[in-house]
């Protein structure tokens, strides 16, 4: 039999360190986000033990044996002045796919043992969220047994995970095996980029480059469309949260100018796209789809098995050989609390005013910063910063491609004639 435990602290978690993320090692789908070093960096951004929001983290054991963990959080949120406590997945906003923790074998069990200790303490929350569960999710739907009549549900589809699954020796091998269209503008779009200027990347996966390719990187952030658009961006924080992650910083300069970005993380052999941006003011030169592309390339060399391209935008990085997985998001209210009168009095609103509006099959937030103030030329002092940053990231060895050296590890073969 399985019983769980909840703790408020990782304090108390601690002498189980090593043998929950023995555990996420050895789950079907180990994942960076949910290990004992990612809880840490998490719990660092909550408040005081004792305050809200704070830490649940369920530990399922059988007998004195850890066979499963979940770490949700608890938070107080005021409705019509009336405080509402709602629970949710501590990783939803950076995580992937949020799982219960477990051997193959025992997810079943752990899944619906989870449940029943949440249900037995179903007076302490109003309504459970539970983010982004794929097909293979042991969270949803509840396992059998578990009886949630007592609660409404509620869910919907969500952003897609897009995956790449690495089976070619070679970027140039990874290239061939695409859309013959798709790939004539990719290499379009790498000769258009060459010929703008000199071409430096700048990547490393050493701690001592790490400070300044972020900062170069942070420097192409403040000029795409994300930051016209208000989307949060990679911050310092990354860095230290970055384990158990190898986090690898990639940065593209053209004539000195930092122009494309992308931010991976490595875990288990599979490469996860933690972040991707590029000058919006040079987008004609494809710049962030090259920036994918050594992406790939730094998965095939780093002998990754999957390229975690994350969620959304399907419709495009299916065009890169990604699989997509659809996922779902559900809520779980408890039937006649204020939140569950709060979301049938909304639905009903919906339902009376609400028209059906196809999916876009495009980038909505990206097509609407369009036409907005770019940022302005960079300023001497600006360049001083983005000459000095490079010299540093240069410093470590290894970390810089340019001219033939860079040309070489380019797909830029042409097409050969039919």
């Amino acid at each position: 039999m399985i019983r769980v435990r909840c703790l408020e602290s990782l304090d108390e978690a601690a002498p189980l360190r090593d043998a929950a993320d023995a555990l996420n090692r050895a789950s079907p789908r180990p994942d960076p986000f949910s290990t004992f070093a990612h809880y840490e960096a998490l719990c660092r951004l909550l408040p005081s033990p004792g305050t809200d929001p704070r830490l649940w983290l369920l530990l399922a054991f059988r007998g004195d044996t850890l066979v499963g963990h979940l770490a949700l959080r608890r938070d107080t949120q005021r409705l019509f002045g009336v405080p509402v406590d709602t629970l949710g997945l501590l990783a939803a906003s950076d995580g992937d796919r949020p799982p219960v923790v477990a051997r193959a074998e025992d997810l079943a069990e752990v899944s619906a043992a989870i449940w029943q200790h949440l249900l037995g303490r179903a007076g302490e929350w109003s309504l459970l969220v539970l983010h982004q569960q794929d097909r293979d999710s042991a969270l949803w739907p509840a396992p059998p047994g578990v009886d949630l009549g007592g609660h409404r549900v509620r869910e919907w589809p969500t952003l897609e995970n897009c995956t790449v699954t690495v089976k070619w020796p070679t970027l140039g091998d990874y290239v061939a095996s695409l859309a013959r269209k798709f790939r004539a503008n990719l290499r379009r779009q790498l000769h258009l980029l060459l010929a703008a200027g000199s071409v430096e990347l700048l990547a490393s996966a050493d701690a001592a480059a790490a400070p300044a390719l972020l900062a170069l990187y942070q420097a192409v952030e403040r000029r795409s469309w994300k930051a016209q658009a208000g989307v949060p961006g990679a911050g310092d924080a990354l860095l230290r949260a970055a384990e158990p992650m190898r986090l690898s910083i990639l940065v593209l300069l053209l004539d000195g100018r930092p122009l494309a970005g992308l931010i991976v993380g490595a875990y288990a052999r599979v490469l996860h796209a933690l972040h991707i941006v590029h000058d919006e003011s040079r987008g004609q030169l494809g710049a962030g789809s090259v920036m994918l592309m050594l992406g790939m390339r730094e998965a095939i060399d780093g002998g990754a098995l999957a390229f975690n391209l994350r969620s959304g935008f399907g419709y495009y990085k299916t065009r890169w050989g990604a699989e997509v997985r659809p996922t779902r998001s559900v809520q779980v209210y408890r039937r006649g609390s204020l939140p569950d009168w709060h979301r049938r009095l909304g639905d009903l609103r919906r339902r009376l005013g609400a028209a059906l509006v196809p999916a876009p099959v495009f980038n909505p937030v990206r097509r609407a910063s369009r036409g907005e103030s770019l940022a302005p030329a960079p300023a001497a002092d600006e360049m001083a910063a983005w000459t000095a940053w490079a010299a540093q990231a240069r410093s470590v060895p290894g970390t810089s491609l340019a001219g033939e050296a860079l040309r070489a590890v380019l797909p830029l073969r042409p097409e050969p004639s039919r």
